[in-house]
């Protein structure tokens, strides 16, 4: 049965909408065509979640390349707002790093759900780029049951199906713990290699922008990503 936002709006009216939403320049329509694609098989619930999730994608956007703006070494105390506040100074990809750093020393008892999203992505990224989905599960196997739902919180429905296929092809069992995760990857089958081997490939050559969508989803959840010893860094600020 439908629900009730299914009912009222249309898969049609939405994509008509979307298309309204933001008028591109012919420079900004060719950085972004890939990356704002919608997926014609999704819900309107879903057409909804990335229409959001794209406005605030261009918010938190800035004109000038990206690659052009200098990295942020670490982490230097700053509060979620701060760092967020800093998008058109810095690259975006180092900000995210930043928040992934600011937030290594919480437990897993203490993270929010936008907390682990931030970290599941920011250990994928790290960890594929560098080894594949074989050293992601070996480095990092705390976030194989959780990492296919936190990119598609952040709007990136190619790398989660990617993502999903990797983790099948590990056939491990229902809900596996990390042990089960980290004994698997260290006794992957030839066949097992040669499909995590595909997903690689996969994940190399997809056009979603992680790192400006999950940049996207802090700021959209900025009051759930609380950094420890941020305020008391900033209280030991000098007072001007």
């Amino acid at each position: 049965m439908a629900t009730s936002a299914e009912q009222v709006l249309s898969k049609s009216s939405l994509l008509t909408l979307e298309a309204s939403v933001v008028t591109y320049t012919p420079c900004e329509q060719a950085a972004h065509s890939a990356v704002f694609s919608v997926n014609s098989e999704d819900t309107c619930l879903t057409l909804i979640r990335r229409l959001w999730l794209r406005e605030v994608f261009i918010a938190t956007s800035h004109a000038t390349p990206t690659m052009s703006k200098p990295f942020l070494d670490s982490y230097g105390g700053q509060t979620i707002q701060q760092l967020i506040a800093m998008k058109d100074s810095h690259r975006i990809d180092s900000l995210v790093l930043a928040v992934e750093q600011a937030l290594g020393g919480k437990s897993e008892s203490e993270l929010s759900e936008p907390e682990r999203v931030v970290l599941a992505v920011e250990a994928m990224e790290r960890e594929v780029n560098n080894g594949g989905y074989e050293q992601f599960f070996g480095n990092t196997p705390e976030f194989t049951g959780f990492l296919v739902h936190a990119l598609e919180l952040i709007g990136c429905p190619k790398v989660a199906a990617i993502s999903a296929d990797a983790i099948a092809s590990l056939e491990l069992p229902a809900q596996p713990d990390r042990a089960a995760v980290e004994r698997t990857a260290s006794e992957l089958s030839d066949d097992a290699r040669e499909r995590l081997g595909e997903c690689d490939s996969r994940y190399y050559a997809n056009d979603e922008s992680i790192e400006q969508y999950l940049f996207a989803f802090i700021a959209q959840h900025q009051h759930e990503i609380r950094i420890p010893h941020a305020a008391y860094n900033q209280s030991r600020q000098p007072t001007p």
